[in-house]
């Protein structure tokens, strides 16, 4: 048996009615004559007592710049697990991704988590300057984090490892992730020419 479908707001409020109460709250029509129960206006009495006896589903609220997930496989646009920024909501309550994807329903997705979100923006991040996660090239500059000093990539010997100057060879990029920051692309170095 299907439940019924609140919203947060509607949730909290029919939380906040005993089963004892709920006959009288609903015939004093205090439902509509409060701003506090406007939310429930449209429920039928069976409705909400449904919702206290089987339980309810709250439906995910999206809003124009929240970061959802998508939590179903429905196919090659629609993969699982991509993340995106909502970029609008139509009337119809389906959800338009900031990257020009397809639209989605809402039962497909779920507000990404902050680490979810951090993930997505450096895959972005990179994406916009045309690499992979962490795709160094010979010639990019990077910045170490705690000391401030510049070094550059000299070679790039397989995607797992590169040598900097002054530094030893065969450096893993997994571990230049957590202290070293990209400061310049070598496509974009101005003291790089094409002699």
């Amino acid at each position: 048996m299907e439940k019924v479908k609140l919203t947060q707001e509607q949730a909290n409020i029919i939380s906040n009615i005993s089963l004892d109460e709920l006959g009288e709250w609903f015939y004093k029509d205090e439902r509509t004559n409060t701003d506090m129960y406007a939310a429930l206006k449209d429920f039928t009495m069976e409705e909400i007592a449904k919702a206290k006896i089987e339980g309810y589903e709250v439906k995910p609220e999206f809003k124009v710049g929240d970061w959802v997930i998508r939590t179903l496989d429905m196919g090659k646009s629609h993969e699982k697990g991509r993340v995106f920024k909502v970029a609008s909501v139509d009337d119809w309550e389906n959800i338009y991704a900031d990257d020009g994807g397809p639209n989605h329903l809402p039962r497909s997705l779920r507000h990404s988590t902050p680490e979810e979100i951090a993930k997505e923006k450096r895959r972005r991040w990179w994406s916009k300057h045309n690499r992979g996660l962490w795709e160094l090239r010979e010639g990019d500059a990077l910045k170490a984090v705690d000391g401030g000093h510049l070094v550059e990539v000299c070679e790039v010997f397989d995607s797992r490892f590169v040598r900097l100057t002054g530094v030893i060879p065969h450096v893993k990029i997994s571990e230049l992730k957590e202290g070293y920051r990209v400061t310049c692309f070598a496509e974009d170095r101005k003291d790089l020419g094409d002699d």
